[in-house]
């Protein structure tokens, strides 16, 4: 098939064999562009990483017609295309520039027309476009705000219509559209939510409809549609389960109809469709099997039909199609090999048609197509050469992130969980009164705190918080609480009085209570009676002369 693309004064033809593009495409770009060198894992966005004036940026991820970047204390910043909601920010209005969306975010990785990031906790949220379930909330209905799909999640990578996860024990997780078997489960059917698809995975890049996956032990495994070669199987057929097709491999990513990986010594393979020169090899000949490019390669990002790639001393390379200048190097003509564009550079990402790249001096450039707001320039023209884009700091908080420590009305906490939308939990870790003073009687541990304004749920008394505060005598126990650490009330001997609001308590640690009032009195909720005098009778320190009740 056949389409045109327009921009202003040009006006291209691109034949994709039997590939529809409509300048929507792909989804791709996020997934290889690293900081980290050759024989670490690819991240399933672009790491940028920057200390320019203004926010400071530590990762971006572009999408067909959108962007997005994260700055260095968490915040999550969208800008560009947004008919369908995928900026984030709770309109379909196109947004020029930057639009702040999350906070306490690590990662994000865009596809066509949605969007995705992973918390600091592990949340992964999507959000955006979701007529073949790519969102993975099971609604099938578009988002235009962020919706948590999954948990203990470290990468993500988008497609056109799928989308792709890796946990924290490196198991593989699919979902949204199947019909060329780019989910990997071989089924071709859709699927709303994720479905495991693999284990031992080290990094997942997604392109138009196909997916590819390294695993720890570095074997590279690529399915899904395979009409221009781009599994690399030296076949046609499309492959809706994984197939192997190389080892000692470092980092990936999937264009829309061509892919490419570095092998640990830092060879540079592609493979695919070759219709605007994107392989790199001057033959503008499509490839079925992997095809050697460069050496010395540290970090590649393939685009809709162009590529990018960063060698260890810094320079940037690229590649294949450059009608709306995505190339940088202000020619506007297509390349079938390697041009180098820039030096010094850490980091590069690759969208449908526009690129991004970050030098050693923590600058971030965009250039290409504009014409959605995506370059985050505020002028919708296209740039053939890098424009250097800056994120108002004016805008940014600062983030809590766990760990953090903080005091509210003399007593201590300790923030254990970040939600994405800035609210979380905290561990009461004790007080700033003197164990021995004898004012401090009594002690009601609410149900949250405020931090930075927003509310952090009380959900655990740490171990050793008020161990030997010799004249507590009260305790009240907050409706958050789901756990009671080790001698957190450890030789309080004159508390007497425990009252327990939470229903949600599930552990209470050695020696909590030990050397309380033998007569202490401990009243729980009725509904959590039976279970509550187990936990306490279990390890806590609880005596016989000791009551329990409702």
């Amino acid at each position: 098939m056949c389409t045109v693309w327009h921009r202003p004064v040009v006006c291209k033809k691109q034949c994709r064999n039997e590939v529809d593009m409509k300048q929507k495409i792909i989804s791709v770009v996020m997934a290889a562009a690293l900081i980290a060198g050759a024989g670490q894992p690819a991240l399933p966005y672009a790491a940028i990483r920057t200390a320019s004036a203004g926010t400071s940026i530590v990762s971006a991820a572009l999408g067909a017609s959108h962007s997005a970047a994260v700055t260095q204390n968490g915040d999550l910043y969208c800008w560009g295309s947004n008919d369908n909601g995928q900026v984030g920010n709770g309109s379909d209005e196109q947004q020029d520039k930057p639009v702040k969306v999350l906070n306490n975010v690590v990662s994000a990785a865009l596809g066509t027309a949605h969007s995705a990031a992973v918390t600091q906790n592990g949340d992964l949220y999507c959000w955006g476009s979701n007529d073949n379930g790519q969102l993975g909330d099971g609604s099938g209905e578009d988002q235009d705000k962020p919706v948590k799909v999954l948990s203990n999640a470290v990468s993500v990578s988008l497609g056109d219509l799928h989308s792709a996860a890796v946990t924290k024990n490196g198991d593989l997780y699919c979902w949204g559209s199947n019909t060329s078997g780019q989910l990997g489960d071989g089924s071709g059917e859709d699927q709303e939510r994720p479905v495991k698809v693999l284990g031992n995975v080290e990094t997942v890049s997604l392109g138009y409809a196909h997916s590819a996956a390294v695993t720890k032990s570095g074997e590279l495994y690529v399915w899904g549609s395979n009409d221009n070669g781009q599994v690399g199987d030296a076949s046609e057929e499309d492959q809706p389960k994984p197939v192997k097709i190389l080892d000692n491999v470092s980092t990936v990513s999937l264009g829309e109809v061509h892919s490419a990986a570095i092998t640990k010594n830092g060879d540079l393979y592609c493979w695919g469709n070759n219709d605007s020169g994107q392989l790199g090899d001057g033959s503008g000949e499509d490839q079925p099997k992997p095809v050697k490019i460069l050496s010395n390669a540290k970090s590649v990002s393939l685009g809709g039909a162009h590529s990018t790639a960063i060698t260890k001393n810094g320079d940037l390379y690229c590649w294949g199609s450059n009608d709306s200048g995505q190339l940088g190097d202000g020619t506007g003509e297509d390349q079938e090999k390697p041009v180098k564009v820039l030096n010094n550079v850490i980091a590069a990402a690759s969208g449908t048609s526009h690129s991004a790249a970050v030098t050693k001096n923590g600058d971030l450039y965009c250039w290409g197509v504009n014409d959605s707001g995506q370059l985050g320039d505020g002028t919708g023209e296209y740039q053939e050469k890098p424009v250097k884009i800056t994120i108002s700091a004016s805008a940014s908080s600062v983030s809590v992130k766990i760990g953090d420590k903080t005091t509210v009305k003399k007593f201590k906490y300790e923030v254990t969980k970040v939600n994405a939308n800035g609210t979380g939990e905290v561990a009461l870790k004790g007080t700033s009164d003197k164990k021995n003073n004898k004012s401090f009687k009594k002690l009601n541990i609410g149900s949250s705190i405020k931090i930075n304004g927003k509310a952090f749920q009380i959900t655990s008394v740490a171990s050793n918080a008020f161990n030997g505060y010799s004249n507590l005598q009260a305790v009240v126990i907050g409706k958050n609480v789901t756990s009671i650490g080790n001698k957190s009330f450890n030789n309080c001997k004159k508390l007497n009085k425990i009252t327990i609001n939470s229903s949600k308590l599930k552990s209470v640690g050695n020696k909590a209570i030990n050397g309380i009032n033998k007569k202490a009195r401990i009243k729980v909720p009725k509904t959590s009676l039976k279970s509550y005098k187990k936990l306490f009778k279990a390890k806590a320190g609880y005596k016989k002369t000791m009551k329990i009740s409702k």
